[in-house]
């Protein structure tokens, strides 16, 4: 957490580190006087069953086209629309996550040296993480044909992604040429709890043997 910043949110969300079935996420702040705002906001709040309310965000967001020029303000209303407070007590799971967040980072931060020492090959670029870096998800530089690595990978069951927006499509009108470049090369792969170290080993093989 920045300890320079008035709040920081950390996301329960699909793949995170704290998922669970409510989703949502959590608000650290620093100062007593906003967590006493946010005490008396979450008094106020009337709660809303989640699972309607996220299979309706769901068919939503994916109905949306990243391809019309209006992709992002409508991305913005839809999650305006759809952010939810929900009441911390009707969600004890979350206490237990929070109990096993150190193993569970420890997992990641060793799935992430599995890939990171067993993905060689000239076309991938692994990015330079410090020591006590835990991603969402590996990432990395992959200079083939990225699209039709990911539909072999994809038919082959392996869960891959290659989600990257380029900061000025969120932030700024101007071109960022290496945002640009990365947005066609970038490959995610998992490192949640679904996924085991073993099945990790096997799924590296498998991209190596597609490469």
């Amino acid at each position: 957490m920045d300890f320079r910043a008035h709040a920081s949110i950390l996301s329960f969300g699909h793949t995170k580190f704290l998922e669970n079935n409510s989703w949502g996420g959590v608000i650290f702040v620093y100062s007593k006087e906003i967590l006493q705002d946010l005490y008396i906001m979450n008094e106020h709040l009337e709660f809303k069953d989640f699972k309607i309310f996220f299979e309706e965000y769901r068919q939503k967001y994916y109905a949306l086209d990243s391809k019309d020029l209006h992709y992002f303000s409508k991305l913005k209303s839809l999650l305006l629309d759809y952010t939810l407070i929900f009441k911390a007590q009707n969600y004890g799971n979350l206490k237990t996550k929070l109990n096993n967040l150190e193993m569970i980072c420890k997992n990641r931060r060793e799935k992430m040296q599995i890939y990171q020492e067993n993905l060689v090959h000239r076309d991938i670029i692994h990015p330079k993480l410090s020591h006590n870096c835990i991603s969402w998800r590996y990432t990395f530089r992959y200079l083939g044909d990225r699209e039709k690595l990911l539909e072999r990978l994809r038919l082959l069951r392996i869960d891959c992604s290659s989600w990257y927006i380029p900061s000025h499509q969120i932030f700024q009108s101007k071109i960022l040429k290496n945002a640009e470049i990365l947005s066609h090369q970038l490959i995610n792969l998992w490192l949640d709890e679904k996924i085991s170290k073993k099945e990790i080993f096997k799924n590296v093989d498998i991209i190596m043997q597609n490469l």
